[in-house]
């Protein structure tokens, strides 16, 4: 068995939320060309490998904060 770990993809709203950005300047960042990695589309949410928002936005290594995304998705159901 392969022992490596998986990323954790996170809602992309949800985890800007508790990074303090507003949704409308999160969904900005989708648009923007380069930078962050392509996000996935699953049922109308978009979700990011966590490391790699991390590292997009320089919060990577002993900087990173936790991103506890269900409890934003529980605050904000139905909500990316």
């Amino acid at each position: 068995m392969d022992n490596r770990r998986l990323p954790k993809m996170v809602r992309f709203t949800a985890a800007m939320r508790q990074l303090g950005m507003s949704p409308s300047k999160a969904k900005r960042l989708l648009r923007e060309p380069g930078g962050l990695p392509p996000p996935v589309l699953i049922g109308g949410i978009y979700y990011v490998v966590e490391d790699d928002l991390l590292a997009y936005l320089g919060l990577s290594g002993s900087a990173a904060p936790y991103i506890d995304v269900d409890s934003a998705a529980e605050a904000n159901p139905g909500r990316g």
